[in-house]
Formats: C-alpha cells, sequence, structure tokens
C-alpha cells in the first residue's frame, strides 16, 4: 500500500466519521437555548419537539436513505445532502415561527440520514 493510499484511506475514514457525527449534533446543538425559546414562544411541548423532531424523521426517513444508498451510491448521497442539511440547519436563525421552524428541523433530520 502506497503513501498516498493510505492518506486517501484516512481521509475517507475521517470523512465518514465527521458525517456521522450530523445526526447527533442536530439535536444536541440547540439543547442550550430552550428555555429561552419557551419564554418567547410560550408553548413548552412544541419547543422541546424542536429538539426530538429530528431523531423522530432520523427514524421514519433512514428505510429510503438507505434504499437510495443502494441505488445512486453512498457518496453521491452524502454530497446531496449536505446542501439540504446546511439550509435547514440554519433555517431556525432566520425564522421567526415556531412551526416554520419545527419544520425546518423535520427536514434537517431527514437530510441527516442521507449525511
Amino acid at each position: 500500500m502506497t503513501a498516498g493510499h493510505r492518506a486517501s484511506n484516512r481521509a475517507a475514514r475521517g470523512t465518514i466519521l465527521a458525517a456521522a457525527t450530523l445526526t447527533i449534533t442536530a439535536p444536541a446543538i440547540i439543547a442550550p437555548s430552550l428555555p429561552a425559546m419557551e419564554q418567547v414562544f410560550g408553548t413548552p411541548l412544541l419547543v422541546r419537539l424542536a429538539m426530538t423532531i429530528t431523531s423522530l424523521t432520523v427514524a421514519v426517513t433512514a428505510p429510503l436513505s438507505g434504499l437510495i444508498a443502494d441505488r445512486v451510491g453512498r457518496r453521491p448521497l452524502l454530497v446531496a445532502s449536505l446542501v439540504p442539511y446546511a439550509v435547514s440547519g440554519t433555517a431556525g436563525y432566520f425564522l421567526s415561527d415556531l412551526l416554520l421552524a419545527l419544520a425546518g428541523r423535520a427536514l434537517l433530520g431527514s437530510r441527516s440520514v442521507g449525511s
């Protein structure tokens, strides 16, 4: 095995490990802001749903993502999922409506499966 091949193997493994963390960080990233969100929106149940809806959509869309990965390949699915993941991940910054923010969080969860 050449040094270039080992380096490319390391980079591929690092990319896979980094992509795997996207699923975990999606719900955890907003945890510190939940109390402030409850004060602003006044609906504790829906605010808590903002944290858990990503995991719910991961569970629901994982089988579909697996089928897509088998048909088009894992790399194209990963690359295609990164843009919607970034857009839906930053949507909460721009949205002031809780239901739209929940929709963005749901999309974030469905895209983190492809990532």
